[in-house]
């Protein structure tokens, strides 16, 4: 079973893929990976560029797969071939949270997680919270403390589950 339990199933995120694809503006969406991380996933996945966004944070490197000027133009993440992650094991912690996240709001952090997820606008907030009230709001907040690129900053599109403190 996903951490996300029974809300996100491997089979709804392979029909969507949308957390998987990125216009411009939503490039600050892609998952952040150390630099001890991308030494592994290099070796392994030949091809994936990352670039540092801040100390001791990556990103992946999408620009070059953008065809057009279009703002609004998608490009599916380096390892999405078009059918799903092909990391497996190698998957991101953030990425299998997804749609939730540790995010900076007013001073504190909290955890959100996107309305704009499909699956989840089909869930009720009472299922949406049991999930997170079944461990996995120690696991995001764990791995934000642990890896703090993690933590982005709030956006609107996102909704706020639980406050964690300050920061």
């Amino acid at each position: 079973m996903s951490i996300l339990g029974n809300l996100l199933t491997p089979e709804d995120c392979a029909k969507c893929q949308f957390c998987c694809s990125f216009r411009r503006c939503s490039l600050w969406e892609t998952p952040v990976f150390s630099r001890d991380e991308i030494d592994k996933l290099q070796s392994k996945y030949a091809g994936v560029k990352f670039k540092q966004v801040k100390d001791g944070a990556y990103m992946i490197d999408v620009d070059d797969r953008y065809k057009t000027d279009d703002s609004e133009e998608e490009v599916f993440c380096a390892f999405n071939k078009g059918r799903g992650c092909i990391m497996d094991e190698d998957k991101k912690f953030e990425c299998s949270a997804w749609p939730f996240r540790v995010m900076r709001k007013d001073g504190e952090l909290v955890i959100a997680y996107c309305k704009d997820c499909r699956v989840f606008a089909k869930k009720s907030l009472e299922e949406i919270q049991s999930v997170l009230d079944n461990g996995l709001d120690e696991k995001l907040a764990d791995y934000a403390k642990k890896f703090p690129p993690y933590i982005r900053d709030y956006r609107e599109n996102y909704r706020v589950m639980k406050t964690l403190g300050k920061e």
